[in-house]
């Protein structure tokens, strides 16, 4: 009989710490730009520029809909830390032996 001793896994606290850091990061950057799209003149005039200036709304449409993308990835990887930390604690909480067989 073989015994294998596995030790109840928590989830790193450097994991969560280094997660939440990303997301204030990632939210910070992402009020400034929504807020730079909203507070940017719009031009009364065309006249002498090469490059037509984007309507307001595709403006703040492109920076609101990488902002929804950031979401569903956040809370995507959330989700995958809790999962990953309680296959570890389901797996790894009991003690168990094993009893090795061998065919006759």
């Amino acid at each position: 009989m073989v015994r294998r001793s596995y030790e109840v896994s928590t989830l790193n606290p450097l994991i969560i710490a280094l997660f939440w850091l990303a997301v204030v990061c990632c939210v910070v950057a992402q009020i400034e730009i929504v807020r730079s799209a909203l507070k940017a003149p719009v031009p009364r005039d065309d006249i002498g520029r090469r490059v037509p200036t984007p309507p307001r709304w595709t403006e703040i449409m492109w920076t609101v809909l990488p902002a929804i993308g950031l979401i569903i990835v956040l809370v995507a990887t959330w989700n995958a830390i809790q999962t990953r930390e309680a296959n570890i604690r389901g797996s790894n909480a009991i003690s168990t032996p094993t009893v090795v067989e061998r065919p006759s």
